[in-house]
């Protein structure tokens, strides 16, 4: 099937779309509905045997001493999958 290429216009609007952070903060995550279906089709559908969660946990360059309040950040997926990699001692 063939597709006609879509305008370099088109793209760059598109992808601005979702790389605004006042879109993104006051539409596309303005509560946690989003987050949490995005979440649930990367469970099901991924085939990274590692896990979203887990793989943006992994990415996260902490020094060690780092102390972290999150308020109103999503459901807390982030920090009840990783509790194996939180130093519980420094809590």
């Amino acid at each position: 099937m063939w597709h006609r290429p879509l305008e370099k216009d088109t793209c760059k609007m598109t992808m601005t779309k979702y790389t605004n952070q006042d879109y993104l903060t006051s539409k596309q995550y303005s509560n946690t509905s989003n987050l949490n279906t995005r979440i649930r089709l990367h469970r099901r559908f991924s085939i990274n045997k590692q896990g979203l969660i887990v793989w943006i946990f992994d990415h996260i360059k902490l020094p060690t001493s780092s102390r972290i309040l999150e308020l109103g950040c999503g459901s807390g997926d982030l920090w009840l999958e990783n509790v194996k990699g939180i130093n519980l001692n420094t809590i």
